[in-house]
Parts: C-alpha cells; structure tokens; sequence
C-alpha cells in the first residue's frame, strides 16, 4: 500500500472538509434490503449495539465455538424476541492494540432498554458467563446517525474473511456537537483513502450511559492494509487529538454460530 499517497489524501481531504458545512452532516442507515434483515429496524429507528469482549475460557478455539454456539443457539429465540436482530462473533488479531484470539461479540438491537435488561438477567449471565476465562467488558451503544459514516453493520458480509477494526474510547471534548464535528471533519478527509485501501464501512456509536463514549466499527474487505492505514503517523495526527483515550483492536470473522 502506498501509505504517503493514501496520508495526503487524508489530510488534504481533511483540510477542504473542515471548511465546508457538508462535514457535519451525513446519510442515515440503509433500510433493509433482503429478507435476512426483516427483523432490523427501519432507517429512522434507533440502533443499538451491546459490545462484548473478553478472554475465552475453552482450552482450544473449537472448544470455545462448541460452547458459544451452544449458547447462542439456545438464547437467539429469547433474544430476538426481546429485540436482537444480528448477532456475530469474532476473533482478535495480532495488529494494533489486539489480543490474539479475545473474543468480539456485538449484537444489535432494536430497542436499548430490551438490550441492557437482557443482559442483566442472571440466567442469562450464568449461561453466558461459562464462555470466558474471566467476566467480559460489556459496554452499550446507540447509532449516531448524523456522525460521518458509509456503509452499514452488514458490509462485510460478502466477504469470507472480513476484518473489524474498532476505535474505542472517551472523546476529548465535553461538548457532543464539537466532538461530531471534529469527528466529521476527519473521518470525512479519509473516506476515499480508506475505500481505496479495502475499508467497506465506517459507523459509529456513542454510548448509552456516556456520549463522551464513543465506538467506530471499521469494516475492512481484507487484512493486509489495516496496520498501514491506522499507524500512519499523517493519519495519527488528525485522528488522535479525538481523543482523551482510545484503544484500536481489530478482529476477524468467524464462522461461529451467527444470525
């Protein structure tokens, strides 16, 4: 990849987007469009994600896919019921901030209260909690839907495998509307530097409980531009003053049991 092409593409596009009013602004979601998504809510409707992560308890990964499986099947009934449209699971890498083979689940949901109050439920976290080595980091968000973003939860479905990456942490600024504009700004001057890269989507979400707590879900079709693309120290420069804090793991899919 020819990571000083793809840098002055962002921070040029970057530098134009900051000048126009079109940076804070962007499309919501696609509706859904097969039936596969019949269960996902409208474009208008709220979105919301729950974000697991954790140490996987099973002394091989087959193990562990035996004992998520087992729970995923026996929950998805309950669990669409109750409003979970999507569920998938993925694996930790060796590039950026990941933990080789940490385990990613996020399950989108239609309804945020549903959502918390699923997995409050002690039969469930009993069920659950038999997958990992120690209690996972369950963390809740909502769509943000006027942010910056392209693609959609969906995008890398085409592709077998697809890598998630994942900009997790507290915003800089207390003020949500100066954070979505400097976010806007950024992630605006590298949308087609990215696309030309293998990056598929780019969505994000603030937390239920914090909207300082802030999560981008980077779909990518391929691994190989990641590390480039993230660690190049133009892109750095725009992207980290974001933050007060973030972490940068990336995943790849699996073929544990989804929906």
């Amino acid at each position: 990849m020819h990571t000083a092409r793809l840098a002055v593409g962002i921070l040029l596009g970057w530098a134009l987007v900051g000048c126009s009013d079109d940076a804070t602004s962007s499309s919501p979601p696609p509706a859904p469009t097969s039936a596969a998504d019949a269960g996902a809510p409208p474009a208008s409707a709220g979105v919301y994600i729950a974000v697991v992560r954790g140490k996987l308890a099973g002394a091989t990964l087959a193990e562990a896919q035996a004992m998520h499986d087992e729970i995923a099947r026996g929950g998805e009934a309950a669990a669409k019921a109750a409003g979970d449209f999507a569920h998938d699971a993925f694996l930790g890498t060796k590039m950026l901030d990941s933990i080789e083979n940490e385990f990613l689940g996020i399950d989108q949901w239609n309804d945020g209260a549903k959502m918390q109050g699923f997995y409050a439920d002690p039969a469930f976290q009993q069920a659950f909690g038999k997958l990992f080595a120690e209690p996972p980091a369950v963390e809740y968000f909502v769509h943000a839907p006027t942010w910056t973003g392209w693609g959609d939860m969906r995008s890398g479905k085409p592709h077998d495998p697809h890598f998630v990456h994942l900009a997790i942490g507290t915003l800089a600024n207390t003020d949500v509307t100066k954070n979505e504009a400097a976010h806007n700004a950024v992630a605006a001057g590298g949308k087609d530097p990215s696309l030309g890269a293998g990056n598929l989507a780019h969505v994000v979400f603030l937390g239920l409980a914090d909207e300082r707590r802030f999560v981008a879900v980077d779909i990518w079709s391929k691994g190989d531009a990641i590390e480039g693309f993230y660690s190049n120290p133009q892109f750095r420069q725009v992207f980290l003053p974001l933050f007060e804090s973030v972490k940068e793991p990336v995943y790849q899919s699996t073929k544990w049991h989804s929906w």
